[in-house]
Formats: structure tokens, sequence, C-alpha cells
């Protein structure tokens, strides 16, 4: 039985707990289910055991609910909070899977892009930072409002990071943002 995935629909389906971020499937009552059958599975297979599972091709817990799927930290906001988030869902750490109460904030996507963690193909160890081998010095640069911004050529790639971090700084970075994964 389909339904539409509410706060309160939510909130009657899954429990939260704000110090570990774990989910777990509720008792949930007979209305919700299409048969007999699918009630009683529900609560002999499911009922009091965590929810959702790991989604190799983003990282996060994904939970089916009511033939949709949901990220799982959308979900821990909206049982906190009883509405969904107005943008993005931010793991401060940085660690998706960390879906406790005092990990999760709701940004903007501009601000989430502003907490994230190095790229894998990162060559040089800091982020920002690449060598420019026409120029043979190190190239600082930062993303500002979905605009490259140049921040210079240095001889070593300690001022070339000195700079990176005073920008990102200057321009509102969260401290954790370039963290290694």
């Amino acid at each position: 039985m389909q339904r539409e995935l509410t706060p309160s629909f939510i909130a009657e389906c899954l429990s939260y707990d704000p110090l570990t971020g774990e989910l777990r499937w509720r008792e949930r009552p007979r209305a919700h289910f299409a048969s007999d059958a699918a009630f009683k599975t529900h609560l002999r297979t499911k009922a009091g055991k965590l929810a959702g599972c790991l989604d190799l091709s983003t990282g996060y817990i994904v939970i089916g609910l009511s033939r949709k799927l949901i990220y799982a930290h959308r979900a821990a906001w909206v049982i906190m909070h009883g509405e969904w988030p107005s943008g993005d869902i931010d793991h401060v750490d940085g660690d998706r899977l960390n879906n406790a109460a005092s990990n999760l904030r709701s940004v903007s996507h501009a601000e989430n892009c502003r907490n994230s963690s190095m790229k894998s193909f990162n060559r040089s160890g800091a982020h920002g930072i690449g060598f420019a081998k026409r120029e043979g010095k190190w190239r600082a640069r930062i993303m500002r409002d979905y605009r490259d911004i140049h921040l210079g050529y240095f001889s070593t790639r300690e001022e070339a990071v000195r700079a990176r971090e005073e920008a990102s700084a200057a321009y509102g970075f969260h401290e954790n943002h370039g963290r290694a994964k």
C-alpha cells in the first residue's frame, strides 16, 4: 500500500535514537499494509530491527518506505523536527553513516559544499591546491557561489595552502572542509 511520506507517517513507521543516529522499524499499524500476510511479515521480520541498508553508489543509508527510497539522515531530521528540512542535510563530521542528532544540520546546497571532504583524485594533498606545470608554481583556488576564484601562484606548496586556508576562513567554509575521507 503506497502512502505519502509525510512527517507523521515516517514517525509512525520508524523510531529514532538521536544519540546513536539509529533508525528502527516500529510495530506499525495494520492499516499500513495491503494484507494481513504483509502485516504479519513486517511484525515477524522487521519490527524492532535496524531500518535501511547502505547505498554503495552514494555511501548513505537508504530506507525503503511506501515503495519509495528515503535517505536515513533525512528521515532522522523529519522525526526530530516534524518537518522536512528546507535544504540539504550536512553531516558535520563528514561521516555519511553518522546520523546522530549532533552531527546533522540543515544547510543550503552551497553551504553543504563548503563542508566537503577532499576528493579522491586530489594529488596535492590539500584542498584547492594544484601544481601548475606551465608556470612551475603551486596554484591556489577556491569555489564561491559557483565561481572559481584564483588565489594566486606560489613558489611553495605551503604558501599556497596558507592562502587557501585564509580564503576558506574569509568565505565561511566549515572547519572540516577538505578533510581526508
